[in-house]
């Protein structure tokens, strides 16, 4: 009798295992990711410090912004992933660069990332990156 509740114990901990690896796999299958990464360089000013941060804004199909990462301190060549909102299908990157008081702006970058679910999107800025004041 001992033997049969073990049994039935082990087997009943089998499968709710299973059960649960099972879910983690299809909800990963319907996130979309996203990893960003910056090689951009900022340049201080006489011996003041470059400020600087990125924010990420997911968007859905219509172009409103729904969720944002922001990303402070930005150490250059790191990457950073993060999962979308499940209503995010695009990425739009901004940032915003001072020095000091002496200067200051915020700029967006001109290509806007598409995500897809089950795939992560790499976001990489280098010298080449395209950037204005309007937002893509």
């Amino acid at each position: 009798m001992k033997k049969t509740v073990k049994i039935i114990t082990v087997m009943l901990c089998v499968i709710g295992i299973a059960t649960m690896s099972g879910c983690k796999k299809d909800e990963e299958e319907n996130e979309a990711k996203y990893t960003f990464r910056t090689d951009m360089t900022f340049l201080g000013y006489e011996g003041y410090e470059p400020d600087y941060y990125y924010i990420l804004f997911e968007c859905d199909q219509s172009g409103s912004k729904i969720k944002n990462n922001r990303i402070e301190p930005v150490i250059k060549g790191k990457e950073y992933t993060f999962t979308a909102d499940k209503n995010a299908t695009k990425v739009k990157v901004y940032y915003h660069y001072s020095v000091s008081t002496l200067y200051s702006t915020t700029k967006w970058v001109q290509q806007v990332f598409t995500l897809e679910k089950g795939k992560n999107t790499p976001i990489v800025l280098n010298g080449e990156t395209l950037v204005g004041v309007k937002e893509p």
